[in-house]
């Protein structure tokens, strides 16, 4: 990402995002660090999403065709799998 250049030390009153509008939606993390997926979990739960976890992309495949989500946040560095084959593999089974 670009850097900023002038970063706001805190954001503004009133600006904190601590939610959204609408149906809830649901989230694939996929990583094979259980960490990373926590990590990401812990961000977005809290705004209501509802949250699945894959830990590979032979997972992820699998849960896609099965309950498929609004989203997907992929690593790109995996074992056996990597991210952006992932990808390639669930744009052409849409």
């Amino acid at each position: 990402l670009p850097e900023v250049a002038h970063p706001l030390a805190r954001p503004s009153p009133g600006l904190e995002v601590v939610g959204y509008r609408g149906r809830r939606r649901t989230i694939l993390v996929v990583d094979d660090q259980p960490i990373q997926r926590q990590l990401l979990a812990g961000l977005l739960a809290p705004l209501g999403f509802d949250l699945i976890e894959a830990a590979s992309g032979s997972e992820c495949l699998a849960l896609v065709a099965a309950n498929p989500p609004h989203a997907v946040l992929m690593d790109v560095e995996m074992p056996e799998m990597n991210g952006w084959e992932t990808c390639h593999r669930l744009r052409k089974a849409s």
